[in-house]
């Protein structure tokens, strides 16, 4: 192997730890995109009528 394998092998548990970012990061914008049954709790913001 040459530097260039042994560089590749040191960045692995990087790339492992920035590939599980990522993930975790899709999985909040997937459920970011998921339309949410309205909340009763939800302020209302055009007061009373």
């Amino acid at each position: 192997m040459d530097d260039k394998d042994l560089n590749l092998l040191k960045n692995i548990p990087y790339l492992m730890e920035k590939i599980e970012e990522l993930e975790n990061r899709i999985k909040q914008l997937e459920q970011a995109a998921q339309p949410k049954p309205y909340s009763t709790q939800t302020p209302n913001y055009l007061g009373e009528i």
